[in-house]
């Protein structure tokens, strides 16, 4: 009730201003003009409310499907040994890179059967060939370790997202999403340009969230692909900087659904244990906004690409 009432209270007090705006000539209106001015008030109104319903239902949208499946969305990993196509598309590289393990196995065990060398270079070589021959079966069973790997992590997100109750989350989210609705909805009544620059925020909130985790799933899937090229390139030490950023990137592009969990958790234990309208605020004529909510969705959303590009160099 209090907020048709509110709805109804902008509604008029919106209509008033764009009448007093509209009318340039006071005089005039009281001489007859101002009925043509209330009716372009009206059509300004008017416009303005279609434009926030069809900019809200477009910025929103499939917001159902997210809140449905969030969960399922972060726990979800690609399958190298379940997908055809992942499958394939990793055996091109594996067969592509496999004769040149092969070779460099069967040279550098020629040099030291057949070549005499100083005992360091014999041990730089037999060196050489210990990770060759790791390299060969690494890359033989990548599949079956990258889905091992995988599968590990999308049991600890599950774990983690069990710890609490994400509703919470959702619930706030869509809170936000609300409050940022009316005024969205009230600022485009006046002008329909003041409420675009609304609707970015709830496009932000909604897609950004969408993005952020089908982005990872994308990502996870291009890295397991070239996973075998990536071990293959840390194998050798003119190589080596390059295939260590690959398998870091694949470790951290991994792990940020345990961040997506880590971070849910924590969102739904401080909002659940924050004193009482702890940074809400209270307008005169919109409805209470929660200015924690919309960090916690902004957190969700940013913390992933913080994590990516703070973490570097971690492996030897």
């Amino acid at each position: 009730m209090r907020k048709i009432a509110v709805l109804v209270a902008w509604l008029l007090l919106i209509a008033a201003i764009n009448f007093i705006l509209l009318n340039t000539d006071a005089v005039s209106t009281v001489k007859g003009g101002w009925t043509t001015n209330l009716a372009g008030a009206s059509i300004t109104v008017g416009k303005g409310y279609l434009f926030s319903r069809v900019g809200y239902s477009y910025a929103t949208r499939y917001k159902s499907l997210l809140r449905d499946n969030l969960l399922d969305f972060i726990s979800m990993n690609p399958s190298p040994v379940g997908s055809a196509s992942l499958r394939s598309a990793m055996g091109f590289f594996i067969h592509l890179i496999q004769p040149f393990y092969a070779i460099g196995i069967i040279v550098t065990s020629f040099y030291i059967i057949f070549v005499s060398a100083s005992p360091g270079n014999r041990y730089n070589v037999k060196s050489m060939l210990t990770k060759l021959l790791a390299g060969m079966v690494v890359i033989s069973l990548s599949p079956a370790i990258l889905e091992l790997f995988l599968s590990v992590s999308g049991v600890l997100t599950g774990v983690i997202l069990g710890l609490t109750d994400a509703n919470i989350f959702l619930d706030v989210m869509d809170n936000v999403l609300e409050s940022l609705d009316a005024i969205f909805m009230m600022l485009s009544l006046v002008d329909p340009s003041l409420g675009f620059h609304i609707m970015l925020p709830i496009m932000f909130i909604v897609w950004g969230i969408f993005s952020i985790i089908f982005l990872r799933y994308a990502i996870v899937t291009m890295l397991c692909i070239i996973f075998p090229l990536a071990v293959f390139l840390y194998s050798f030490e003119f190589t080596k900087p390059l295939g260590r950023n690959m398998l870091e990137q694949m470790i951290l592009w991994t792990a940020i659904q345990e961040l997506n969990a880590v971070v849910i958790v924590a969102i739904t234990v401080v909002l659940a244990t924050r004193p009482e309208n702890f940074m809400v605020i209270k307008p005169l004529l919109t409805p209470n906004f929660d200015l924690l909510a919309l960090a916690s969705c902004t957190v969700f959303i940013v913390a992933p690409l913080m994590v990516v590009r703070l973490f570097r160099n971690f492996l030897p």
